[in-house]
């Protein structure tokens, strides 16, 4: 009970002063007069006991309650009461209470700075939790880039070896597209110089037969006509010989521009292949500063949590 701890106190003061008896009789009195006022106010002794250490007690609950107790126990007791029990004792008891008075208001300081510097740690406690969740909703939005740069990545890597798949195709169809080529122009080769030959031997018998047409001419001009046919015929022989020459000539040049188109797109196909593999590379490099990005975000995390 309140009044019991404040008759005890009263009583120590006047042992030590040497006043024994008045120090039982004022324990008496002070149960009698406070009885009534004080009923049912308990204060458990542990909470008093932690009074004057209380600046380095760290317990929010247990220092809140032992502070409500004191505040109500002196409340409800009242100071007034307990000067009036000790009223009628010599100025040493009220020293003696005004001392305890000085006391208790100083235990209720340390408790009031108690409260106070627990307050101070839970505001920082929250700043720190607050701290970690903005750390830990970064963290998850770096992963996130993280997993899209990924994405991007693999399907820049498949596109790229899709690329790479086509260049290889397109090479090969050059490839072949040129053996062909080669093989027409051997072809061609061999036609011109058939053709040629074939000319020459035109050219010499159009010129024997010029001759033995003078010949006959001289002879016999009757017949002069079937001469002209002949040469006439021969002519027309030479002019279509001549005339599939330059027809294979412009298919020779058809062959030439085909292979000249197929090397233009074999080299689009390489330089196509060539910007895919630069975006390749630069997202490769993008998504290293988002891995370091992410790892100095999880130190600082971390560097924050032990602080």
């Amino acid at each position: 009970m309140a009044e019991e701890v404040v008759a005890d106190e009263v009583v120590e003061a006047a042992d030590e002063k040497g006043e024994v008896g008045v120090g039982w009789e004022a324990r008496e009195v002070g149960k009698e007069e406070l009885a009534g006022d004080a009923a049912g106010v308990e204060v458990d002794l542990r909470d008093a006991d932690i009074l004057p250490g209380i600046e380095t007690f760290g317990d929010v609950s247990v220092a809140e309650c032992a502070y409500g107790v004191l505040v109500e126990a002196i409340d409800d007791v009242g100071h007034d009461k307990a000067r009036g029990c000790l009223g009628r004792f010599p100025g040493s008891e009220m020293m003696g209470l005004k001392k305890l008075e000085e006391e208790k208001l100083q235990a209720l300081d340390k408790v009031k700075f108690a409260v106070s510097y627990i307050d101070e740690l839970s505001e920082e406690k929250n700043k720190l939790i607050d701290e970690l969740k903005t750390s830990k909703d970064e963290l998850q939005k770096v992963k996130e880039t993280m997993e899209g740069l990924a994405s991007t990545l693999n399907e820049m890597s498949i596109e790229s070896r899709e690329n790479q798949e086509r260049l290889l195709e397109n090479q090969a169809e050059i490839e072949n597209a040129r053996l062909q080529i080669e093989q027409l122009d051997s072809t061609l080769k061999n036609t011109e110089e058939r053709y040629e030959v074939m000319l020459d031997e035109a050219r010499y018998e159009i010129v024997c037969l010029k001759k033995i047409v003078e010949k006959l001419k001289a002879k016999t001009n009757n017949s002069s006509t079937e001469w002209d046919t002949k040469e006439l015929h021969l002519i027309n022989a030479i002019k279509k010989s001549e005339d599939e020459l330059a027809s294979l000539k412009v298919e020779m040049a058809k062959v030439v521009d085909s292979l000249k188109l197929a090397e233009q797109e074999a080299r689009e196909a390489k330089a196509n292949g060539a910007e895919m593999l630069n975006k390749l590379n630069q997202a490769e490099y993008a998504a290293a500063a988002a891995y370091e990005a992410a790892k100095e975000a999880k130190s600082e995390t971390h560097g924050s949590i032990r602080e």
